[in-house]
């Protein structure tokens, strides 16, 4: 992946106003939610960037609790900080999440080079078969991931295609 918003700057600590921020520890660091005039920090360090690193110490991931203290280890003028805007990494943790959870997008345990064609899924047939007297129209939400929709055959990609018009219909 490539981050559009990564980024260095240097924290300015002040002896007697300190840095001059107000953040949340989280799971993706430190989010600044607002950023004081003084000291005067970077114009990188905004509301909204997330501190994922400091003075080479990963804040990314950890607990809250080890990132306040972390961060409070490395903490002094000119420590340098490792940003990224919150919202690209929540977007990249969303999808990293989404992918890791849909088991269509799983590897073939025999062999995990494989892609497995969408004609050997367990419910294709299922799909596809003749409506019987007994059965009705009905809209059904199944997600699929990128990985699917990219290997699909034509055939199986053109009624994905007809699916997706008919709930924009």
């Amino acid at each position: 992946r490539t981050w559009t918003s990564l980024r260095r700057c240097r924290l300015r600590v002040d002896g007697e106003l300190g840095a001059g921020l107000e953040m949340e520890a989280s799971e993706l660091g430190y989010v600044v939610d607002e950023v004081g005039s003084s000291p005067g920090q970077d114009h990188e360090l905004r509301h909204g960037a997330a501190i994922v690193a400091v003075s080479g110490a990963r804040l990314f991931g950890l607990p809250p609790a080890e990132v306040e203290a972390a961060f409070g280890q490395h903490f002094a003028d000119g420590a340098e900080l490792l940003l990224l805007d919150a919202d690209e990494l929540r977007e990249a943790l969303i999808l990293r999440d989404s992918n890791g959870e849909c088991p269509c997008d799983a590897a073939d345990e025999e062999d995990p080079e494989r892609v497995v064609p969408p004609e050997e899924s367990a419910n294709y047939e299922l799909l596809r078969r003749a409506k019987s007297s007994t059965e009705y129209e009905s809209l059904v939400h199944i997600p699929v991931g990128r990985a699917t929709v990219w290997n699909l055959g034509p055939e199986p990609m053109s009624y994905f295609l007809q699916d997706l018009a008919r709930t924009h219909e």
